[in-house]
């Protein structure tokens, strides 16, 4: 039998799962800044949501490693020049 934990926890996920299929995406005409790895395409598929300006950044890593140093302090100056 599952414990109190365990019920919330599967309540969560399964809302998440719900607001994932129903979420219906916009297309976006504002500024958009895209941060990829350096294994990512640059595109990504944002062209048919983004139809504004893209701005688009390479950071060393990959799509993991891009959030450990080294590679976060990059993302954080670039982040910080976007802002």
């Amino acid at each position: 039998m599952a414990n109190e934990f365990e019920q919330r926890q599967r309540k969560v996920t399964k809302a998440h799962a719900k607001a994932m299929y129903d979420y219906q995406a916009l297309p976006y005409s504002g500024r958009t800044v895209l941060f990829c790895d350096q294994e990512e395409s640059h595109e990504s598929g944002w062209s048919s949501l983004a139809t504004g300006i893209v701005e688009t950044y390479t950071i060393p890593g990959d799509h993991f490693s891009i959030l450990r140093e080294p590679n976060v302090l990059v993302l954080a100056k670039q982040l910080e020049a976007c802002l």
